[in-house]
């Protein structure tokens, strides 16, 4: 039994700053510190990036980005639509993952991976298709350590799992969480617990300010970004511009920034 308290509520484990419990300390500017693979996650300030600084001002004192009626019927009848044409695709990934676990024991396991992420404070379940040995990602929480930084270490992987990741085809399930409401298609990426809390500690606030999504600017702008602050540096930018956007062009920014990740990843970029 977890030696989290919880919420009787929703039987989900309470961390600070999560389902309306104050944030641990002020949230005010902090330094750059820690590696974005590992619990430690890397941040700037709030607001502020080491490399440039965010022109938009003081971003502890902003509200959580909503999510108006538009956006939520666009993000739920188009994952409706992905779902329903990618189909067939999602019965093979998941036909590739049991076959795969037959023949070789070491790639036996769930056909699904799900983690517990934070989008915009509320905590959910992330859904991938299992690309990772078991083993490996017992020894990642082990040690600490995300699934993000074994894939980047390109440890652990499946034999299937590493032709899922190339072509993305691990992220579909992802659709799920957005059909349920729990993303949205555009949006700063969900982190897993301990990382919204060291984000909050360091006084970085982008998880805190919009639903999370499936793409958003960072992935964009994949290759163009000098390192880790900008990438901050752009979810900042993100809920900076849609806070004072009407529905309507909200929605044609979203999807502006789908059709860029689009180009993105045909030109082999990843994200």
């Amino acid at each position: 039994m977890s030696d989290q308290p919880t919420n009787s509520s929703t039987n989900l484990p309470i961390y600070p700053g999560l389902h309306g419990v104050p944030d641990p300390v002020p949230v005010s500017p902090g330094p750059c510190t820690g590696d974005p693979g590992r619990g430690g996650i890397g941040t700037a300030g709030a607001g502020q990036s080491t490399s440039q600084a965010v022109p938009w001002g003081d971003f502890s004192t902003y509200q959580p980005v909503g999510v108006d009626p538009l956006k939520a019927a666009f993000d739920r009848g188009l994952a409706a639509l992905v779902l329903l044409v990618t189909a067939p695709l999602f019965g093979l990934g998941a036909l590739a993952i049991w076959v795969d676990g037959l023949i070789w024991r070491a790639d036996r396991g769930p056909v699904f991976h799900r983690e517990t992420r934070v989008s915009a404070g509320d905590i959910f379940s992330l859904f991938k298709f299992r690309t990772m040995q078991v083993s490996a990602i017992e020894e990642a929480r082990q040690q600490g350590l995300t699934i993000k930084y074994l894939e980047r270490a390109n440890r652990g992987h499946t034999r299937v799992g590493r032709h899922l990741r190339r072509w993305y085809v691990d992220e579909l399930p992802q659709v799920l969480n957005i059909l349920r409401g729990e993303m949205s298609w555009v949006g700063p990426r969900p982190p897993a617990p301990f990382e919204y809390q060291r984000e909050l500690s360091e006084g970085n606030v982008r998880k805190r300010l919009a639903r999370a999504g499936l793409v958003g600017l960072q992935q964009a702008n994949k290759g163009r970004t000098r390192g880790f602050d900008e990438e901050i540096a752009l979810d900042y930018e993100y809920v900076a511009r849609v806070r004072a956007m009407r529905p309507l062009r909200r929605l044609a920014y979203d999807i502006s920034i789908l059709l860029r990740t689009l180009r993105v990843l045909l030109e082999g970029k990843g994200l």
